[in-house]
């Protein structure tokens, strides 16, 4: 008896565990949500918030959201591109891609794609 009590209790954690990861509104703040609805968002860090497209360079930021589709989101993070990661701007202008240095990589992202990255900057 205590083996089957010992074991829906460890079945329900596991419920419970499972709807909170693959929950599409995040901790349930309002703020954060997942990949799945296009976007994924933090909590207000206290920056001031722009796209990436906007920083200047030599600066550090942190990510505060990225949107855009799944593809792109899945892309951009798999990269190491998260929201919470700082991020220093290696270059920027010119025509040319963004080059961040972020979790010892480096990382070039186009125009289109800094666009859809909001960060805050890093105190």
């Amino acid at each position: 008896m205590e083996n089957l009590l010992v074991s829906g209790i460890i079945l329900l954690f596991f419920v419970i565990a499972a709807r909170r990861i693959f929950s599409r509104r995040g901790c349930g703040c309002g703020y954060c949500h997942s990949a799945f609805g296009g976007r994924v968002k933090i909590h207000d860090i206290g920056g001031k918030a722009m796209t990436m497209a906007e920083v200047k360079k030599g600066n550090f930021y942190i990510i505060k959201e990225i949107s855009g589709d799944r593809r792109f989101i899945s892309r951009v993070t798999s990269a190491g591109l998260t929201p919470g990661t700082k991020l220093e701007i290696l270059q920027k202008g010119g025509g040319l891609p963004v080059l961040v240095y972020a979790r010892d990589t480096m990382l070039a992202v186009n125009g289109r794609e800094a666009r859809q990255i909001t960060v805050e900057t890093a105190s």
